[in-house]
């Protein structure tokens, strides 16, 4: 349930764009006045743009109605997409480490395969932790 919690945002981001494929293929029929398949290929994206932001049919009902919807079910998406950025779960809450700070505990296995405690080197011992950035 943890993992559930901690990705809900992306959850309903995923799950409320899945069906927007569907719904911009419905618009661009309707913009482009044809039932043709090859329009939701085609890289044209201008009148795309003004069937959305303009009226351009004002005597088609079916254009008006489902215009409003795409908008209303666009205007969502990007609400889910502003959470989804705002609340994603990036671990921030994870401190800078800088020269002087204290570092966290931590234990790790090393080269030999034993158990190594930082805690056990700590004010003993000279220390260089380096970690690999690729890793």
């Amino acid at each position: 349930m943890d993992v559930l919690e901690r990705n809900i945002w992306l959850i309903l981001f995923v799950v409320w764009g899945l069906p927007l494929c569907l719904y911009r293929s419905r618009f661009r029929k309707i913009i482009y006045q044809t039932d043709n398949w090859v329009i939701n290929i085609k890289p044209v994206f201008m009148k795309e743009i003004k069937g959305l932001f303009r009226n351009m049919y004002p005597n088609d009902i079916k254009y008006k109605r489902f215009r409003r919807f795409y908008i209303f079910y666009l205007i969502v998406y990007f609400l889910l997409f502003i959470a989804y950025m705002n609340f994603k779960n990036d671990n921030s809450y994870m401190d800078k480490i800088e020269i002087g700070s204290v570092i966290p505990s931590f234990e790790l296995k090393d080269q030999h395969d034993h158990l190594f405690q930082v805690e056990s080197v700590i004010g003993k011992k000279n220390l260089v932790i380096y970690f690999y950035p690729k890793d």
